[in-house]
């Protein structure tokens, strides 16, 4: 390809409804893709999703605003030996670039 053409690369892609479970579709993808070593995602997904990357060893950056119901995650991830260390540590910059 000449330096002015753009490439384009489809990794998977799939017919998605609003009854499809967002951890079903994740999944699909990465079985289909191949591995990540960092999946970037959008911040409307699940705990369920967040549990599937976990049991998959994907590492991850969901962004997220710290309030009471994401601290209620992370000490749950925490307390059952899980620390989301990339998902914290987006949470952190997201904190640091409001002041």
């Amino acid at each position: 390809m000449g330096k002015d053409e753009k490439e384009r690369l489809t990794l998977y892609s799939l017919p998605v409804t609003r009854l499809d479970a967002q951890e079903e579709i994740v999944k699909k993808f990465i079985e289909n893709s191949p591995k990540p070593s960092l999946l970037l995602m959008d911040r409307d997904f699940t705990i369920e999703v967040i549990k599937l990357l976990d049991k998959m060893s994907i590492k991850f950056i969901i962004p997220a605003v710290m309030n009471e119901r994401v601290k209620i995650v992370v000490d749950d991830y925490i307390h059952v030996g899980h620390i989301l260390h990339s998902w914290l540590h987006s949470v952190q910059l997201m904190d640091h670039s409001k002041s």
